[in-house]
């Protein structure tokens, strides 16, 4: 209990750090790829979001989604590439092989 807090903590404040080193960049050329990061936690409305784009005139084979669960189950199949608490590390890396 004690270390999922501290590695909570460590993993905000990498977050909070690597935040504000954002740097602002202007594309001159149009989006060829979309990538979503979705937290299914609170968030259930994936399907929707993609028709969204879709009909704003993105290709679906474009739009790349990666979901974030609370509670991963390792042998349920996901419509999603899904990742859990259990594959991040102290440092906010991913341990999973789709993120290479």
């Amino acid at each position: 209990m004690f270390l999922n807090y501290l590695k909570d903590f460590f993993i905000k404040k990498t977050l909070k750090n690597n935040l504000l080193n954002v740097k602002n960049e202007f594309f001159t050329s149009n989006i060829q790829t979309i990538g979503l990061l979705i937290d299914e936690s609170d968030f259930r409305h994936s399907k929707e979001l993609i028709k969204e784009l879709v009909s704003n005139g993105i290709a679906s084979e474009k739009i790349k989604i990666v979901v974030y669960r609370n509670k991963f189950k390792d042998k349920k199949e996901y419509l999603f590439q899904t990742f859990g608490k259990k594959h991040v590390d102290w440092n906010g890396g991913v341990k999973n092989a789709f993120f290479d």
